[in-house]
């Protein structure tokens, strides 16, 4: 199985969760490859993100994809990406598992908002993940909150979505496949 992660990861949170992502699925036997988007204006080309990502991006089975929650948003740079996305063909996987780190509050609509886009690229968002991160509500505060997370205590969260992730039926028809296509857990929102 090969897997593609994307990562846009400001404070470097969500690029933890990556690696972490990463790593968990080359010990379980992957190829995986992780691309860091944050601060990559190369990638952002007068035609967009799509001719770039095609080069960067290798053939893979299952694109994961992370970005931060913003007042309980999914970035809107992941969700740019995310619509930018070439279809799901031609080497560019089926399955999707988004993915957010957050600020303890809440992770709002976050992995609703990333399922529906990834949906309508024509993906599967198979599974999903959200991962308690450091959040300081500013500077001048001075405030930090969940310092040092991610963190170790994220590794057993990440290890089982890697093991759920290896145990997709690769080459099977999506359309049989009973998936949630919205993650959507707080409908309120």
């Amino acid at each position: 199985m090969n897997v593609a992660i994307i990562v846009f990861s400001p404070t470097g949170n969500t690029l933890k969760v990556g690696t972490m992502l990463c790593e968990s699925l080359r010990e379980a036997g992957a190829g995986v490859r992780l691309l860091d988007v944050t601060r990559r204006r190369d990638l952002l080309g007068e035609a967009g993100w799509t001719p770039r990502l095609q080069e960067e991006v290798a053939p893979h089975d299952v694109l994961c994809i992370g970005g931060p929650v913003y007042a309980h948003h999914m970035q809107y740079h992941v969700l740019e990406l995310i619509d930018a996305l070439p279809l799901a063909k031609d080497g560019w996987g089926a399955y999707a598992v988004p993915f957010a780190t957050y600020g303890t509050v809440s992770s709002g609509v976050a992995l609703s908002e990333a399922a529906r886009a990834l949906h309508r690229s024509g993906r599967i968002p198979a599974f999903a993940m959200k991962i308690d991160a450091r959040h300081c509500y500013s500077d001048l505060l001075g405030t930090d909150i969940n310092p040092g997370k991610p963190g170790d205590e994220a590794r057993p969260h990440v290890g089982e979505l890697a093991r759920r992730i290896m145990e997709l039926p690769i080459g099977s028809r999506a359309s049989d496949l009973a998936l949630s296509s919205d993650l959507n857990y707080l409908p309120w929102l």
